[in-house]
């Protein structure tokens, strides 16, 4: 007759955190099933675990922005009206686009707050947007569409910020959006 064996143990293994691979501890509880023999092993939770773990940050230090101070009240709207049951960065997006496009009152004037690569908008240039990019453009990043040359042309949300004349409701909005990608977040 065996001895049944009774404690706690550890196990050790790479956790995903932050976009970043941990090594990380748990405690692994001894299960039996009906009439007392072995189940397998299963871990607990980590402990490395956070509340945003959907929140991926980028693991290039040289395309970071700033970090801002983290702003509870800020994170936890994002992430009970944003992305709310996302599991993975393709539902965060559709979480992001159904979030902005539901909070954004369209038209309203912004102001270009920084120049990119990929926008032919220069800082300090007041543009007015029409509306959110398609759902296609916005898979990685969360564009808007402005009157470019008789054509709507999609630049990124992160670009630009809304003047005095948007209501209350737009500017949070696009501010959640500018603290997350402020944050280093990504989709």
């Amino acid at each position: 007759m065996r001895k049944k064996k009774t404690g706690t143990k550890k196990a050790v293994g790479l956790v995903r955190n932050g976009g970043a691979d941990v090594q990380a501890e748990s405690e692994v509880a001894p299960a039996t099933r009906r009439g007392g023999a072995p189940r397998r092993a299963t871990t607990a939770p980590c402990q490395a675990f956070r509340p945003l773990a959907l929140m991926r940050q980028s693991t290039f230090p040289e395309t970071q922005m700033p970090q801002i101070k983290k702003n509870a009240k800020r994170e936890d709207r994002i992430m009970m009206e944003a992305i709310v049951d996302a599991n993975g960065p393709e539902e965060q997006a559709m979480g992001w686009y159904y979030y902005l496009e539901d909070r954004i009152t369209f038209p309203f004037r912004a102001c270009c707050s920084t120049e990119r690569a990929i926008s032919p908008l220069r800082k300090g240039q007041t543009v007015e947007v029409t509306s959110m990019a398609s759902e296609d453009e916005c898979r990685h990043e969360m564009f808007v569409e402005i009157p470019w040359d008789d054509r709507e042309l999609a630049v990124p949300l992160a670009q630009i910020k809304p003047d005095r004349s948007a209501d209350a409701e737009t500017k949070e909005a696009v501010g959640d959006w500018h603290y997350w990608v402020d944050r280093g977040y990504e989709l």
